[in-house]
């Protein structure tokens, strides 16, 4: 599948994924298993059209909301698995853990996911790492953390590049680095993690570990505010209103203001209404409408 049609792919399922598998970020890996599961050729993990992609994963998510036999499905998915798949490894882990065609068993799940670690997944070596890192379903070890998100990061991992920088900005499991931090966040922001371009932007603000940079700060804001990331759109808010590397203007202000409290934010709205006793009617008409079109065209929010 091409990567125009994987992206339209996305927007076709997205929804229906995520009301099933909660609220949480969508793991596009354990889609892609999926997609596999139901093909054809799921051993050979041959790739499937766009519109055979649409309706076979239509009909899995079907199966599952409406008590279809899976069996079989999940029976190739453990068969694949044990075939080294890393895919379906993180996948079965994820079923595990949610009891989701199989028995809730968090130590299974966990066995999984090592596997697919050890294996060399990038993805599952964050997600371990992330498992050690909070203490989730394990001891924590933030040095064993820090070790798995290294390994990912140096695979190009973008959010294993996040975490590792997290690590050294606060010396979990490392001594403390901030310029460590400050390069993984800038390896992960290029690949477009908002979290990341959203704290380079933070740091240019306050020129704290880099020179103080409204500039670059605007073009990372810019960038996480665009993917619909509160923080930002906020953080943008406040460079229009106080005039930090863009000239003063009340209306951008409201706007991102707008956008940044549309879920219902406390500081946000109180920044909205501050900005408006400066503003006159036309002024506030336009700067709502202004992200009323924003709002079209653009994501919902990510963070």
């Amino acid at each position: 599948m091409s990567a125009d049609l994987m992206a339209e792919f996305k927007s076709v399922v997205a929804q229906s994924i995520s009301s099933y598998f909660g609220t949480e970020p969508i793991n596009w890996s354990a889609v892609t298993t999926a997609l596999m599961i139901v093909s054809a050729d799921t051993n050979n993990a041959v790739e499937l059209d766009y519109g055979e992609a649409v309706h076979s994963f239509t009909q899995y998510m079907n199966g599952r909301h409406h008590g279809g036999d899976n069996g079989s499905s999940t029976a190739s998915l453990i068969l694949a698995a044990n075939n080294g798949s890393a895919e379906a490894q993180i996948t079965l882990g994820m079923m595990h853990e949610r009891g989701i065609n199989v028995p809730q068993d968090f130590d299974e799940a966990l066995r999984w996911i090592q596997k697919a670690a050890e294996g060399g997944s990038a993805n599952a070596q964050n997600q371990l790492g992330t498992k050690y890192a909070q203490g989730l379903g394990v001891a924590q070890d933030y040095a064993l953390a820090t070790y798995l998100f290294h390994l990912a990061a140096e695979q190009g991992h973008a959010e294993g590049q996040y975490n590792l920088g997290f690590a050294y900005s606060n010396g979990f499991g490392v001594p403390q680095n901030e310029h460590q931090a400050i390069a993984w966040w800038t390896l992960a922001a290029e690949q477009g993690l908002a979290q990341a371009q959203h704290d380079l932007g933070w740091h240019y603000v306050a020129g704290e570990v880099v020179s103080q940079d409204y500039g670059a700060a605007l073009v990372w804001y810019r960038l996480a505010a665009a993917q619909g990331f509160l923080a930002s759109q906020n953080n943008l808010g406040e460079m229009y209103l106080n005039g930090q590397g863009v000239p003063k203007d009340y209306e951008q202000a409201h706007m991102w203001f707008s956008l940044a409290s549309k879920e219902c934010d406390p500081d946000s709205l109180k920044s909205v209404e501050d900005v408006e006793k400066e503003m006159s009617p036309q002024q506030i008409e336009r700067a709502r409408q202004m992200a009323l079109d924003w709002i079209r065209v653009r994501p919902s929010r990510t963070q």
